[in-house]
Parts: C-alpha cells; structure tokens; sequence
C-alpha cells in the first residue's frame, strides 16, 4: 500500500479538480487499508480519495472525533467496513459509496467506536 498525501491550501474547493475541502489533506486509497489507533493520525481529517475498489476498515479504539471525507473511484465503489465492535449508522454492515451518486461523502465519529457516514 501506498500513502500520498497533498497538502492543500487552494481555498474553496481544495486542490483543483477533487472535490477536497480546502485545507485537507489527499490520501489516496491504492489498496486495501486498516485505520487502527497506531496509524489514525495518517487519516484523520483528510479526504481519502479511492483509485479503484478497495475496502477501508475501521478497527476499534481509534481517537474520540476520529473522520474522513471520501471521494469513490472513477469506477467501482469506495467501501468502509468495521472491525473489532465499531458501528456505522448503527449496524456492522460494509457501506459503499459510488461516484456517480456521491461525489464526496464523510465518515465521522459521534461517539466512541460509533461512527455515522453520509451519502447512498
């Protein structure tokens, strides 16, 4: 796995062309990836952005507030999974997120290991 991120500064809009909020960071999702409480720092914050159909998994124990703008590949779905006792909008279920309907989504901590996501 590759982690990439770019800074941006760019102002309403993030960097040109990816939809980022402005002043978020770009982490392109090039493979499957396991956020857990050692690593949590790479994603928190930060606009994943998926280059194929992959799965992201949230394990337990991450930081209070822990969240993530998301931005599906070109083709396929971006996927969020749980693991270890996390919940997304109540259930343990893996959300998809495709571009066509969702051009940015968000996942975010409400409280702990409970996280709510945006989008269909």
């Amino acid at each position: 796995m590759t982690v990439t991120t770019n800074p941006s500064t760019n102002g309403p809009g993030g960097a040109a062309g990816t939809g980022a909020p402005a002043g978020t960071g770009l982490v392109s999702i090039t493979a499957p990836v396991t956020i857990n409480a050692t690593n949590a720092s790479t994603y928190n914050g930060q606009t994943l952005t998926w280059t194929g159909t992959f799965t992201v998994t949230l394990e337990a124990g991450l930081p209070s507030g822990f969240g993530f703008a998301g931005r599906p590949p070109a083709s396929g779905n971006a996927s969020v999974a749980v693991s270890g006792g996390p919940t997304i909008d109540g259930a343990t279920t893996t959300i998809t997120r495709a571009l066509a309907s969702n051009k940015l989504f968000a996942v975010q901590g409400i409280a702990a290991d409970t996280y709510t996501a945006t989008g269909s």
